[in-house]
């Protein structure tokens, strides 16, 4: 019965934007196909869901890169007293007995290409169709499977990972699924966190930083009043010499820094900027006293990553989904390739989708382009392969306080 309510509903929806104003987005292909189509996967994925079981996974979506250094948190976590929900590590795992479930968007990305191809419509479509597969209790075996015939978990919450399907898909995955399964977008979650007042800024890379400004114009037409903030280009090949140039900025415009805004990468983590607070903080000298005079006394970092793990602990919270099992939390991932129904020549030596045809696809649905499976060394080079397998490893926490040792 649940599952019969939840499909009336989705089809509710698509029917309500088809009538609505003339400049009203209207659903992307991929949504009609997977609410009307009962031969087509998104309609059997859909079909196997079910709200509210807490037994179900946490997904979470986008390319390889956010979707590791996320899942990596979220089985670290440590940011809440387990008992009353306060905001006070309380050296246990707040997700203790949850399992995450990362599609590693490997055939998809990475997102930029569609930008430059100018198909932010496929991109869209991509987001929801990696979305779907994560709801449902079946996925595909391999890439030459007809039906799906493997088992799976389903999932009770969607995390986005990726900056760019923040941007782009939020709105198209919220509009399909309202609030079951919760969806948390991780851009979201920071500007959230950080625009509670001025001197806010986001440092990015250049190509980055209009992605954000778009999460950031769709966020401000729903959250009234939100403040603006200042981006940063991410200059140099250090950390510290961007944080440094960007106080120096701040010091010529006479501005206070309040919050410094982030997503992690390869060159940026939040362990990498707080040294080089300490070192500014506890450092003599002229210049290191200008430094300190920029910075607000409620300064700190704002980390996209941990602002969603926060957000999603609360939410489940909230929603009594935790599963209360008595366990480490464990990691169950996924991987997206292409579909064995695009063209032989539209998949490169690499077994990834080729670029000519992933980025300038019509976003139809006509065919299925990719396609989720679970993780495989078939579908990934070793070295991500066991990135991958080691977040299944259990994480001790305050590993000091058991042996006396400090790293």
């Amino acid at each position: 019965m649940k599952k019969f309510l939840f499909i009336f509903a989705l089809t509710s929806v698509l029917c309500s934007c088809g009538n609505g104003d003339a400049d009203q987005v209207l659903p992307l292909p991929y949504v009609s196909r997977a609410l009307t189509d009962t031969s087509f996967v998104g309609f059997r994925c859909l079909a196997d869901y079910e709200p509210g079981q807490v037994h179900a996974s946490v997904a979470l979506i986008g390319d390889y890169d956010s979707c590791y250094d996320l899942t990596g948190i979220f089985v670290s976590a440590d940011f809440f007293d387990n008992i009353d929900g306060r905001e006070i590590p309380d050296e246990l795992h707040d997700f203790a007995g949850e399992t995450f479930s990362p599609v590693l968007d490997m055939a998809n990305s990475p997102y930029e290409g569609f930008l430059k191809a100018d198909n932010p419509y496929a991109l869209r479509e991509t987001a929801v169709a990696m979305a779907v597969a994560s709801l449902g209790k079946h996925c595909y075996s391999n890439m030459y499977e007809e039906k799906m015939g493997s088992r799976k978990m389903g999932s009770k919450a969607i995390v986005i990972a990726s900056p760019y399907l923040c941007a782009y898909a939020y709105d198209d995955i919220c509009q399909l699924f309202h609030s079951n399964p919760p969806v948390v977008s991780a851009v979201d979650c920071m500007f959230l966190s950080a625009l509670d007042g001025g001197g806010a800024v986001l440092m990015a890379e250049k190509e980055d930083l209009g992605v954000f400004r778009l999460a950031w114009e769709r966020l401000s037409n729903n959250e009234k009043n939100l403040p603006a903030y200042q981006d940063f280009q991410f200059t140099g090949s250090s950390l510290r010499e961007s944080f440094t140039a960007l106080l120096d900025t701040c010091l010529v415009q006479n501005v206070t820094l309040r919050r410094l805004m982030f997503v992690p990468s390869g060159k940026m983590s939040l362990e990498g900027l707080e040294s080089v607070l300490d070192e500014i903080l506890s450092s003599p000298g002229i210049a290191m006293e200008n430094y300190r005079s920029v910075l607000a006394p409620d300064f700190r970092f704002v980390d996209a990553y941990r602002e969603a793990v926060k957000a999603t602990y609360a939410m489940l919270r909230t929603r009594n989904l935790f599963t209360h099992r008595i366990a480490y939390p464990e990691v169950k991932a996924f991987v997206t390739v292409p579909a064995n129904d695009i063209p032989l020549e539209s998949i490169d030596f690499g077994g990834r989708i080729a670029e000519k045809y992933k980025y300038n696809h019509s976003a139809d649905a006509s065919i299925e382009v990719f396609r989720t499976v679970s993780l495989s060394r078939l579908y990934m080079p070793e070295e991500e392969y066991n990135k991958i397998e080691q977040l299944s490893v259990p994480v001790l926490l305050n590993l000091y306080r058991l042996t006396g040792e400090k790293d």
